[in-house]
């Protein structure tokens, strides 16, 4: 086991709770783009280093909701990739919103007069501003066409309260 998180707090807690059950076990306080940076050797390791020693790994989860918050296809489809490198055969285990038909005509509209103010960024189907800042809610064909970008298969979606999906690589063991 290893873990990263971008959130002081968390990560704090998180060594804290290791160390009171005397888990050894690497840590780092690091982002996403750092993983992925570290991983696919566009950055060094980092603060990421022992962790990184610590793979291949049978499987990664991805924190809750957090694959919603990444910005762009793109970024996404690299974070699936830096996954995979470091769990080649295993699962990778994501959290996120999905796109509810009810909302889909509403945030539509919406994302057409934002994408028009000046400065704005590109805007995709499913993005939209919520609590949290940035999200971004996926349509079940996006993930199936992001997992086959990034070499995998959508094995499992559960589209319920709290939708996740399991990504496996598409040919296991190459």
């Amino acid at each position: 086991m290893a873990a990263f998180d971008p959130a002081e707090p968390l990560f704090e807690e998180l060594k804290s709770a290791l160390e009171r059950r005397q888990i050894d076990a690497p840590v780092a306080l690091s982002r996403y783009e750092d993983f992925m940076d570290a991983v696919l050797g566009t950055g060094g390791p980092g603060g990421l280093s022992g962790l990184l020693a610590a793979a291949p790994f049978s499987a990664v989860l991805l924190g809750l909701n957090s694959f919603t918050h990444l910005r762009t296809p793109e970024v996404r489809m690299r974070l699936l990739r830096a996954c995979r490198a470091v769990c080649p055969t295993g699962p990778v285990l994501a959290s996120f919103y999905l796109e509810h038909l009810p909302m889909s005509r509403v945030r539509s509209r919406a994302r057409s007069l934002f994408s028009r103010l000046p400065g704005a960024q590109r805007v995709t189907p499913g993005d939209q501003v919520g609590i949290y800042g940035y999200e971004h809610a996926f349509h079940q064909d996006e993930l199936r066409d992001l997992a086959a970008l990034s070499g995998q298969e959508l094995a499992h979606l559960e589209a319920g309260f709290l939708p996740c999906a399991v990504f496996l690589p598409s040919n296991p063991g190459s």
